[in-house]
C-alpha cells in the first residue's frame, strides 16, 4: 500500500498523473530552447554579417531555423524527461528502443565517396618564382620560341612566299 501512495505523490508532483506533462511546462521548455538556440546563432551570424561572409537575410533565416529546431528539441526532451520520471520502466524501454532505431539508421547510411582534396586557390595561383628552387624548372630556350597552340607564327610562312 505504501508503494501506491508514493507513486501517486510522484505523479501529482510531476504534473497530475498523466503520461504527458502539462502543456504549460512543454511550452516553457520550447520557449527556453528557442531563446537559447536563437541567441547563440544570432550572435554568431551577427559577426558573420559584419565580416561580409553572409548577408542579413541569410543570417535571419538561419537564426529562425535554429531557434525553431531548439524549441522542438527542448519540447521533446521535456516530454521524454517527464515520461522517464513518472514511468521509469516504460521511459527507459522507450529510450532504448529509440536509441537502437537511431543506431540502426546510422549504420544503414552508405559512407560518402572520398574525393581528393582540391588545391587551395593560393597554391594554384602561386607563380613559379614563389616555389622553392628545387621544384621550379626553367623551360629550354627552344620551348620559348615555339608558337603556342592556336596562334599563327609571326613572319612569312613557306606557303605565302610562293
Amino acid at each position: 500500500m505504501a508503494y501506491w501512495m508514493i507513486e501517486d505523490e510522484t505523479k501529482a508532483a510531476a504534473g497530475g498523473g498523466g503520461i504527458l506533462p502539462p502543456v504549460g511546462k512543454v511550452v516553457q521548455a520550447a520557449a527556453f530552447g528557442a531563446i537559447l538556440g536563437g541567441a547563440t546563432t544570432g550572435a554568431v551570424n551577427a559577426m558573420r554579417v559584419k565580416s561580409g561572409e553572409i548577408d542579413r537575410n541569410q543570417a535571419v533565416q538561419e537564426t529562425v531555423q535554429v531557434a525553431a529546431r531548439g524549441a522542438a528539441s527542448m519540447a521533446i526532451a521535456s516530454v521524454a524527461a517527464h515520461v522517464v520520471r513518472v514511468y521509469p520502466l516504460f521511459g527507459v524501454l522507450t529510450l532504448v528502443a529509440v536509441g537502437a532505431a537511431v543506431l540502426s539508421m546510422r549504420q544503414q547510411k552508405k559512407p560518402a565517396r572520398q574525393e581528393r582534396p582540391k588545391p587551395s586557390p593560393r597554391a594554384a595561383a602561386a607563380p613559379a618564382a614563389a616555389m622553392p628552387r628545387a621544384t621550379a624548372k626553367k623551360k629550354p630556350a627552344s620551348a620559348k620560341a615555339a608558337p603556342r597552340r592556336g596562334r599563327k607564327p609571326a613572319g612569312p610562312t613557306p606557303a605565302s612566299e610562293t
